[in-house]
C-alpha cells in the first residue's frame, strides 16, 4: 500500500510548483477556494441546464414531434455535458490540495494512450456523423454524442502535438485554466461582443432607416435576434441580408467582425494567463497556459456553432473547426509565452507586438470566413467573379500557418529542455 501511495505521490512532485502547492500558505489557500468555488456554481448551474434541456427535447418529441428542435436541444444538452465532465478534475485537484491530498492529481495527468484511442474513434465518429446529417430524418438524434468527439479529439491531439517534452505546469493549475476558459471566460466575451454588436449594428440601422415610421421596431427585432445568435458569422449575415444593399453595412460587418471582435478575444481570450502573473510562468509554461485558453475557447465556439448545422453540411463544418482550433489555440499560445516573458524580464514591447500579431491573424481569419458567406448569400454575379475561391484559399493558408506556427514555437522551447 505504502509503494501504491509512492507512486501516486511521484507525478505530483515531480510538476508541482512549491509556491501553488501549499495549501497553508494565505495566498495559495484564497487561489484553490476561489477555484474550487467558481467550479462548484458552474457544475450546479450547467446541471440545471442539462436537465432543463433534456426535458424540453423530451418534450419536443413527445408531445410536438419535432425532431429538428429536439436534436438542437440535445446538442446544447451535450455541450453542458462536456463542459461539465471537463471542469471536474480541477474541481477534485483543488479540493484535494485542500485536504492535504495532492496525489489526485496523477490520475489526471494526460495520458497518451488516451490520446491513441480518441485517434482511433475520431474518423469512425466522422464517418458516422456524415452519415446521420446526410441520411437526415429521425437518425439525426444521434449527431448530439457525435459533436463531443468530433470537437474534442481533434483538440487533445492539438494540445497533445503543440505540448509534448514541454514543461507544463502543474497538474490542478493546467485543469484550472482549462475550466476557467470553458466557463467564466466565454460568458465575459460572449456578454460584451453582444452589447458592441447590438449597439454599432443599431446605430447604423438607424441612420438607414432614419425617417420611417417602423425604426424602433425594426430595432427591437434586430436586438433580440442578434442577442439569440451570438457570435455565428453566418448567423449575423442572414440577419443583416435586407440591409446589404447599403455599403454601410458591409463596412459595419467587417469592421466588426475583423476588427472589434479580435481585439476583444484576443485580449480577453488568455484571461486565465492574466491571472497568473504573479507566479512568474517559464515560457513554456506561459505558452501551454495559453494554448489551453485557446483550446477552452474554441471547444465552447465549435460546440455552439455546430448546433446551428442541421443538414449535411456536417462533416465539412466539422473539419473548418479544426482550422478555428488552430487559430485559437496558436494566438493564445502566442500571448501566453508573451506574459511569461513580460514577468520575468521585463519584454512589453515583445507582448504588444504578440498581442498585434494575433488581432491580424484573427482579424484576417475573420475576413476570409465573412467573404466567403457573403459569396454565398450574395445574389451579385459581379461579387461572386471577383471573389472567386479567395477566401477559401486564404482559410487554408492561415490554417497550415497556425498549425506550422504551433509545430515551431514547441521546437523551440523543447531547447530549452537540452541547454545546460
Amino acid at each position: 500500500m505504502s509503494d501504491l501511495h509512492a507512486n501516486l505521490q511521484a507525478p505530483y512532485k515531480q510538476q508541482a510548483d512549491p509556491k501553488e502547492a501549499v495549501p497553508g500558505k494565505q495566498a495559495g489557500r484564497f487561489y484553490l477556494i476561489s477555484q474550487l468555488v467558481i467550479n462548484l456554481i458552474c457544475i450546479f448551474i450547467l446541471t440545471l441546464g442539462i436537465s432543463g434541456l433534456v426535458s424540453g427535447a423530451l418534450m419536443s418529441l413527445a408531445v410536438w414531434m419535432e425532431i429538428d428542435s429536439a436534436v438542437r436541444l440535445l446538442t446544447l444538452a451535450f455541450v453542458n455535458a462536456g463542459i461539465l465532465i471537463l471542469i471536474l478534475p480541477s474541481t477534485i485537484c483543488h479540493f484535494g490540495l485542500l485536504i492535504g491530498k495532492p496525489q489526485w492529481e496523477a490520475f489526471f495527468k494526460p495520458d497518451k494512450r488516451w490520446l491513441t484511442i480518441g485517434l482511433i474513434i475520431f474518423p469512425i465518429a466522422l464517418g458516422m456523423g456524415i452519415f446521420f446529417s446526410t441520411t437526415g430524418g429521425p437518425l439525426f438524434i444521434f449527431i448530439p454524442p457525435l459533436n463531443l468527439l468530433a470537437v474534442g479529439i481533434p483538440l487533445a491531439a492539438i494540445f497533445a502535438l503543440s505540448t509534448r517534452s514541454l514543461q507544463r505546469g502543474s497538474v490542478h493549475r493546467n485543469w484550472g485554466i482549462l475550466s476557467f476558459g470553458l466557463t467564466v471566460t466565454p460568458v465575459i466575451i460572449m456578454v460584451l461582443e453582444t452589447l458592441l454588436i447590438v449597439t454599432l449594428v443599431g446605430a447604423v440601422v438607424f441612420v438607414l432607416l432614419r425617417g420611417g415610421t417602423d425604426v424602433m421596431l425594426t430595432l427591437n427585432r434586430l436586438q433580440v435576434r442578434l442577442s439569440n445568435n451570438g457570435m455565428n458569422p453566418e448567423g449575423i449575415i442572414r440577419i443583416l441580408q435586407p440591409y446589404m444593399r447599403y455599403p454601410l453595412t458591409y463596412y459595419l460587418l467587417i469592421s466588426i467582425m475583423c476588427g472589434f471582435v479580435p481585439l476583444l478575444e484576443e485580449l480577453l481570450k488568455p484571461l486565465g494567463c492574466w491571472f497568473l502573473l504573479n507566479r512568474r510562468l517559464s515560457p513554456q509554461e506561459g505558452f501551454t497556459a495559453g494554448v489551453l485558453s485557446g483550446l477552452a475557447f474554441s471547444m465552447v465556439e465549435s460546440m455552439n456553432a455546430l448546433t446551428m448545422v442541421m443538414n449535411s453540411g456536417w462533416g465539412i463544418s466539422v473539419v473548418m473547426r479544426i482550422g478555428t482550433a488552430l487559430l485559437h489555440t496558436g494566438t493564445s499560445g502566442l500571448i501566453g509565452w508573451a506574459l511569461a516573458g513580460c514577468i520575468q524580464d521585463g519584454r512589453y514591447l515583445r507582448l504588444a507586438v504578440s498581442y498585434l500579431t494575433a488581432v491580424i491573424f484573427h482579424g484576417v481569419w475573420n475576413l476570409m470566413v465573412v467573404l466567403s458567406l457573403i459569396n454565398s448569400f450574395s445574389k451579385d454575379d459581379s461579387l461572386l467573379i471577383t471573389m472567386g475561391n479567395t477566401p477559401y484559399i486564404g482559410l487554408i493558408v492561415l490554417t497550415v500557418t497556425m498549425g506550422a506556427f504551433l509545430y515551431g514555437s514547441n521546437r523551440l522551447l523543447s531547447k530549452q529542455n537540452a541547454l545546460p
